[in-house]
């Protein structure tokens, strides 16, 4: 939703004092890989970007730490 719990609260507020709602889906932008690209980006590791492809499967490493919170990334 959003990277700290007052941006959140801060979200919800907006939302009720304009007498919307807020609705969130799956917000992969937070999960540690997409951060860490982030910050290689930001101290010029990687580069100069011009194209990034990135297609993550259900069961590969990259999830070990969202399983505890995503059943459907669990292989049986």
């Amino acid at each position: 939703m959003a990277p700290t719990h007052e941006a959140c609260v801060a979200m919800v507020k907006t939302c009720r004092q304009a007498g919307g709602r807020l609705l969130i889906h799956e917000n992969w932008r937070w999960q540690p890989w997409y951060r860490e690209i982030k910050r290689l980006l930001g101290e010029g590791e990687i580069g100069i970007l011009f194209h990034l492809a990135f297609r993550p499967r259900a069961g590969a490493a990259c999830y070990q730490s969202a399983e505890s919170q995503q059943p459907v990334f669990l292989n049986d």
